[in-house]
C-alpha cells in the first residue's frame, strides 16, 4: 500500500487492514520473511533492473550521486541471507523462550531524511519479526521507503498487503497519534526534538525506540604511523569513512583523533587522506552542495587558515603546540586539516576531516565528555583496552575497525538497543497446576 495524503477515516481502514492481514498470516509473515528479504535484496542490487533503476532516481531526487546509490545498494544488500537472517533473529531473541515471546503485530516507523538506509533496516527488521509495517517518511526522501516495499512484494506477494508507507506534515499530529494508538512499537528516527515530540504522543503501554542526533569519531594510534604502509592503509579506511555518505548519517566520523606520533608522520599520514579521499571523490562524487552547505565548508577553511597564522609563529618557539594546517587544495571537493585539541567542536558534514592530537586518553575523555550518551560510534586503528574502556565511560553505542564506521553489520546494537529484542515483550509464565 503506497499513499501520500489520507484522512483519519483512511487511517483507520489501513490500520484495520493491517491487523486482518497480521491476523490471518502471522505465521507464515514469520517464517517467510528471511528468504523474501533476501530475495528483494538480490532485486535491488541487480544492475539495470527495473528497481535498481528506480533507486539510483531516488538518489538523485535526494542530492545523492548515482555511484554513492550504487555503493549504498552494495553495502546494504551484502547482509541480506535467508540462513544469516534467521541465525541473527534468533541469536537476538535467544533469552526469551520461544513459548512466552509476543511479537509486535503493527510497527510505526517515522523515518529521517539525512541516509535511506537506516529507514530500509528499521523496516527490514519489523518484517523479520513478522510484524507488519507503517512508515512515515520524510519530506526530504520520500521515495526510497516505496522503493524497499516494491521490492520486498515484488519478492513475495505476501508482503505487499503488510506495509503502508505515506507521507503527512508533523503539525498533524492528529494523524500520527491515531497511527500510533494503531501500533504495538513505535521506531523513531530524527533530531532530538522531532524524536522527542514523537515520544510524547506514545502511550506507555506501546514500545518505543527512538534513534535521535548522533555523533562518531575516528581514534588513530600514532605509532602505528611509523609503518609507511601501515599509515597508507588506515588513510586508505580513513577516507571512505569521512567521504561515503558525505558524512550525513549517525555513523560517520567528525572528528579524527590521533594519539602520540611524530609530526612527520603526522603529516604523511594526513597527506595520504587527501589522496585518497581525491581518489573517492572521483569514484563517489560528492552531492551538489546548497549554497549553505558550499559557503560552511568555505568559511571552515578560511577560519583555519586564519587560525594557522595567529599560530605559527607561536609553534615556531613551542615545538609541543601543534598549529593549524590545512592539507587539501582550494579546488579539493573536500577538506582535509589539522587543529588543535581545543576548543573542541565537530566538524561540519560534506566530507570534512579534522585531525586533532592528544597524548592520554583522560585528555580525550575530558573533551569529549560533553557528548556523553550521544557518540554512536568509535572506529579505532587498534583494540587497545583503555580506548574501550573510554567508549563504555562515554556511553559509545559501538566500536569497530577503521574503515568500516560505515558498514554495520545487520542488526547492530543500535544506541545501545538490540533491534528485534527492543521490540519483543516478553510473557512471564509462572508455575501452572
Amino acid at each position: 500500500m503506497q499513499r501520500t495524503s489520507f484522512s483519519l477515516a483512511d487511517i483507520s481502514r489501513v490500520a484495520a487492514k493491517l491487523l486482518r492481514h497480521h491476523e490471518r498470516h502471522s505465521q507464515d509473515l514469520f517464517n517467510r520473511a528471511p528468504k523474501a528479504i533476501e530475495q528483494a535484496g538480490l532485486l535491488l542490487s541487480t544492475r539495470g533492473s527495473k528497481l535498481w533503476k528506480q533507486a539510483l532516481e531516488a538518489g538523485e531526487a535526494t542530492g545523492m550521486s548515482p555511484e554513492m546509490v550504487e555503493e549504498a545498494l552494495k553495502n546494504f544488500t551484502k547482509h541480506l541471507r535467508g540462513k544469516q537472517l534467521s541465525k541473527i533473529r534468533e541469536k537476538q531473541l535467544r533469552h526469551i523462550p520461544p513459548r512466552v515471546r509476543v511479537y509486535p503485530r503493527i510497527i510505526f516507523h517515522v523515518l529521517a531524511g539525512n541516509l535511506f538506509l537506516s529507514g530500509w533496516e528499521s523496516m527490514l527488521l519489523g518484517t523479520l519479526l513478522g510484524a507488519c509495517n507503517i512508515v512515515r517518511t520524510s519530506s526530504h526522501d520520500p521515495l526510497f521507503p516505496h522503493i524497499w516495499v516494491k521490492a520486498l512484494s515484488q519478492a513475495d506477494s505476501l508482503f505487499a498487503d503488510a506495509n503502508f508507507v505515506g507521507w503527512w506534515p508533523h503539525e498533524e499530529n492528529a494523524l500520527t497519534s491515531a497511527l500510533i494508538q494503531s501500533a504495538d512499537a513505535v521506531v523513531a528516527f530524527g533530531d532530538n526534538s522531532s524524536v522527542g515530540a514523537i515520544r510524547s504522543l506514545v502511550p506507555l503501554h506501546t514500545r518505543f525506540v527512538g534513534h535521535g542526533h548522533k555523533l562518531s569519531f575516528a581514534l588513530v594510534e600514532g605509532s602505528l604511523l611509523d609503518d609507511d604502509t601501515l599509515s597508507c592503509n588506515l588513510a586508505r579506511a580513513a577516507a571512505y569513512d569521512f567521504s561515503v555518505y558525505d558524512q550525513q548519517g549517525c555513523l560517520s566520523p567528525r572528528c579524527l583523533f590521533i594519539q602520540g606520533g611524530s609530526e612527520k608522520c603526522i603529516k604523511r599520514f594526513a597527506e595520504y587522506i587527501v589522496d585518497f579521499m581525491c581518489q573517492l571523490s572521483h569514484a563517489l562524487p560528492l552531492h551538489k552542495l546548497t549554497l549553505e552547505e558550499a559557503a560552511t565548508l568555505a568559511r571552515e577553511r578560511e577560519e583555519a587558515l586564519i587560525e594557522y597564522s595567529a599560530t605559527a609563529s607561536k609553534t615556531s618557539r613551542d615545538k609541543d603546540f601543534s598549529a593549524t594546517t590545512v592539507f587539501s587544495a582550494p579546488s579539493d571537493k573536500f577538506l582535509v586539516m589539522r587543529r588543535s585539541l581545543a576548543p573542541f567542536a565537530p566538524s561540519p558534514v560534506n566530507r570534512v576531516v579534522t585531525i586533532r592530537t592528544f597524548k592520554t586518553t583522560n585528555e580525550l575523555k575530558k573533551v569529549l565528555e560533553p557528548y556523553r550518551g550521544l557518540i554512536s560510534t568509535f572506529g579505532v586503528s587498534s583494540p587497545r583496552d583503555e580506548w574501550l574502556h573510554l567508549a563504555k565511560t562515554l556511553l559509545v553505542g559501538r566500536v569497530c575497525s577503521l574503515g568500516n564506521m560505515q558498514k554495520p553489520p545487520l542488526g547492530w546494537t543500535h544506541d545501545g538497543y538490540q533491534p528485534l529484542a527492543a521490540l519483543v515483550t516478553s510473557m512471564e509464565l509462572g508455575e501452572l497446576k
